[in-house]
């Protein structure tokens, strides 16, 4: 795919790993809440 991709852009990007990185810090805790264990590894 192309860099300048209307359909995959640095913006586009840059929401979909926050959205994601937000949804594992959420679960992350909810887990801590509810003193669950929840692993993950994050590069």
């Amino acid at each position: 795919m192309q860099h300048d991709s209307i359909l995959w852009n640095d913006t586009i990007q840059e929401g979909v790993i926050r959205r994601l990185l937000e949804g594992i810090r959420v679960a992350a805790e909810q887990a801590h809440h509810q003193a669950l264990n929840l692993n993950t590894f994050l590069l």
